[in-house]
């Protein structure tokens, strides 16, 4: 089980001990399964798309046109229709939703090859949406569709090979199909390799290639990658240390909200290390990660050092956050 890593920092300042953690880490370990697409990619450039007037009315939210069209072609045999139909219902477009009538599409599709209709019956048997819950079934139809090319079951592919699918967890066959989908551009199965390349489990270690695949992740947006890599550039992990730069990509985990990047960029507030030291920043951080359920006993003492006006600063500053994020859910 893979967690984030702690920060080491040493100095004379109350807050540190030997390292930089927080109490609690509730960090996403990799072999927990959680596939990231819902649905099948339509796509009529794709080798299984419909690139006929059916397809073409579903691009431009037709959806009823589309119904009909490819009802026409399903019935002529033509599988990328079937797969279509099968969204339809799954989506509940032109049609009312039907998980069940989607799964007897998407099987009619997936038994004559269809890649598409493969992962989202996979995904069906996995979830028990209208068809029985299997995930062996799923299993063997992500691999079909992996086989075929499609990154999103290579993915999936990988998770159940770490949750022991067929036994005790293959890392190596985990390991390639994260490969596989990390090479065509998943940022998820980047970050999966990435831990794996850490831990050496399913091959050596790399530190190197795993620092790459986190860049490459941070830089698409997976938050889980942007706080890996700043962590492990503070430390100077399979890199050269720069504690500004590992700052700055806490700072963009911590502006989607998330409670560890706020935590770890709250001590570095206190600290002054990779940014200005900011009692009122580094306090406002902790206390939007605490109440959001990361407790952290180490930065409560700090905030208790807060002289009244710096807590008020520093309550007036959480109050603003709170409410811009109220503003943009109701948005």
């Amino acid at each position: 089980m893979t967690n984030y890593p702690v920060l080491v920092i040493c100095a004379c300042a109350t807050i540190i001990t030997s390292t930089l953690h927080a109490a609690e880490d509730t960090s996403r370990p990799v072999p927990s399964f959680r596939p990231r697409v819902s649905s099948v990619e339509v796509n009529s450039s794709a080798p299984d798309g419909p690139s006929d007037d059916a397809f073409a009315a579903y691009q431009r939210g037709r959806f009823l046109t589309a119904f009909h069209l490819a009802t026409v072609k399903a019935g002529e045999g033509d599988r990328a229709a079937m797969t279509l139909l099968g969204e339809l219902y799954s989506q509940g477009f032109a049609v009312p939703q039907n998980f069940s009538k989607a799964g007897d599409w998407y099987a009619l599709a997936a038994a004559r090859g269809d890649r598409e209709a493969q992962f989202a019956l996979a995904l069906l048997h996995l979830r028990g949406s209208g068809v029985k819950r299997d995930r062996q079934k799923s299993y063997n139809l992500f691999k079909q569709s992996s086989g075929a090319g499609h990154i999103e079951a290579a993915y999936n592919l990988g998770l159940l090979e770490l949750e022991g699918i067929n036994g005790a967890p293959d890392f190596s066959a985990a390991a390639k199909a994260f490969r596989r989908a990390a090479e065509a551009g998943n940022s998820d199965a980047r970050y999966a390799l990435a831990q794996m390349l850490i831990s050496g489990e399913g091959g050596p270690a790399n530190a190197v290639e795993a620092n790459e695949l986190l860049l490459l992740a941070a830089e698409e947006g997976l938050v889980e990658a942007q706080i890996d890599y700043a962590i492990r550039l503070f430390r100077g992990e399979g890199m050269r240390a720069d504690e500004t730069a590992a700052a700055g990509w806490l700072q963009r985990a911590a502006s989607h909200g998330n409670p560890i990047a706020r935590n770890r960029l709250a001590r570095l507030y206190f600290l002054g290390r990779g940014v200005p030291l900011n009692v009122i920043e580094g306090a406002m951080l902790h206390m939007l990660a605490r109440d959001a359920g990361l407790a952290d006993p180490t930065l409560d003492i700090e905030l208790s050092k807060l002289t009244p006006t710096e807590r008020a600063q520093a309550d007036i500053k959480v109050r603003e956050v709170k409410n811009a994020n109220e503003i943009s859910l109701r948005r």
